[in-house]
């Protein structure tokens, strides 16, 4: 869920592959607060300023003029791993579970829109795609023996990591006739990733001296680019609202990365570890085409919406898969009981765009978040409620219109995520591991505050 795709925990970050791009889900957070009450479901029917984000054909058919804030989203994540890493001694296994939970506020959105005449809008905005921190913590202590000899095995495994992805930008939509409208949006974006992983383990045997190895990882990267988007709408005939927008992949125009830090072990000295290569290069794209398709019936006090996105696959430039084609539903609907007050719910996927397991083992991963294979279901429920006040201005009457939203919106992840497979007597290095694919489940609940502006 971002999220999105909030799924990847600390201890998969041993054996991620390293990726320039994110593979995770993309819809962790509705950047809008009709959005936040249909789960999404807006592609056809968004008329307010999130159009920027969403279709910016929307801005065509702005009811008012409008200033609109996400307040704040509070998000509270469990994640269930029960077997992350799995340790195999000659005289059995062990597992230790790497579950935990977090709470997370995001500020998702500003955004302001205004009619310059009655068919041409424009918008501008700031848009939080995804804001994830991860903070986890495992230890692994085991004595046994083998072939008569005791032994003591001892791991311990830190992590801690923040990921953003930032828009912001301009939309313009015209409606050329009744029942056609059509915006172009032009997004600048910022996506940082900052990592820290520590890895200290032993291993005592019989009466030989315990073997010591211990690493560290500290993975800065942080990309600027540039990402187009396009929609249009139209209206067949009356009540019934068709709805595409075309994101183009995100286009880097400038990254930086850099890792540093060092591996240690017994009998060795230590290696420093300090590089500046692996970032994207000018004009590599880092996320794919994708298309939404929205279909609404809109009555007088409100409106039913289903929406399809469709994510299409990215290799890089040696042709390897950094994500995998995707598709992801949304159904929703609101109504106003009252000019004041209304009510809306909505049902969505967020499925994950991994494009499955690494093959090689890497400590110092970009991004342990966005490589996961959680796929999401979900359900969002919300209310708006408006206040009219009247404005004397030269003597004529101009209402300005104060709105609160308050939506809350509960989703279910279950997938797999890359785990840490060890056999500390017969591996070449204690270091290093094998991938392997471990199930893992996650509970999110957010709290949408919103609020804005009419005029």
């Amino acid at each position: 869920m971002d999220r999105a795709a909030i799924a990847a925990f600390a201890l998969a970050a041993v054996v991620g592959a390293a990726r320039q791009a994110s593979a995770g889900n993309e819809d962790g957070y509705a950047v809008g607060n009709e959005a936040a009450v249909v789960g999404g479901a807006v592609v056809a029917a968004i008329r307010d300023s999130s159009a920027v984000w969403y279709n910016p054909a929307g801005l065509a058919v702005l009811e008012r003029d409008s200033l609109d804030g996400s307040a704040s989203v509070l998000v509270w994540r469990a994640y269930v791993l029960p077997r992350a890493v799995v340790a195999t001694f000659p005289d059995g296994t062990e597992a230790p579970d790497a579950s935990s939970s977090g709470v997370l506020s995001v500020p998702v959105s500003l955004s302001i829109a205004r009619r310059l005449s009655p068919t041409l809008a424009i918008g501008a905005g700031l848009f939080v795609t995804r804001e994830d921190f991860l903070s986890g913590h495992a230890i692994m202590d085991r004595q046994g023996s083998v072939d008569g000899q005791p032994y003591h095995f001892a791991l311990s495994f830190d992590l801690l990591e923040q990921a953003a992805t930032y828009y912001a930008g301009a939309g313009v939509g015209w409606q050329p006739s009744e029942q056609w409208r059509v915006g172009v949006s032009l997004l600048a974006a910022y996506r940082s990733v900052v990592s820290f992983e520590g890895l200290a383990l032993s291993l005592a045997s019989g009466a030989t001296p315990p073997a010591l190895a211990a690493s560290e990882r500290k993975v800065t990267l942080n990309e600027y680019g540039i990402r187009p988007i396009a929609g249009a709408q139209w209206e067949p005939f009356g009540g019934w609202e068709l709805g595409v927008a075309v994101q183009s992949p995100l286009v880097v125009i400038a990254a930086s990365r850099r890792a540093s830090g060092y591996d240690a072990a017994s009998g060795t000295t230590l290696a420093t570890i300090d590089s500046h290569d692996g970032a994207p290069g000018a004009f590599d794209a880092v996320q794919p085409w994708r298309v939404h398709f929205g279909l609404a019936w809109r009555f007088p006090t409100g409106f039913v919406a289903v929406g399809v996105n469709h994510g299409f696959s990215l290799t890089d430039a040696a042709g390897k898969a950094l994500q995998a084609p995707v598709t992801n539903v949304q159904l929703g609907g609101r109504a106003w009981l009252t000019p004041t007050f209304g009510l809306g719910a909505g049902l969505f996927t967020d499925r994950s765009a991994a494009p499955g397991a690494p093959t090689r083992s890497v400590l110092g991963q970009d991004d342990h978040i966005a490589t996961s294979g959680i796929d999401f279901v979900g359900v969002s429920a919300g209310a708006e409620y408006r206040r009219r006040y009247d404005v004397v201005q030269e003597e004529a009457h101009r209402g300005l219109e104060f709105s609160t939203t308050l939506s809350v919106r509960y989703a279910y992840g279950h997938g797999s995520i890359y785990g840490l497979a060890l056999a500390p007597f017969t591996q070449a290095s204690p270091l290093q591991g094998d991938t392997i694919a471990v199930p893992a489940s996650v509970h999110e609940f957010q709290v949408h505050i919103g609020s804005a502006l009419y005029f």
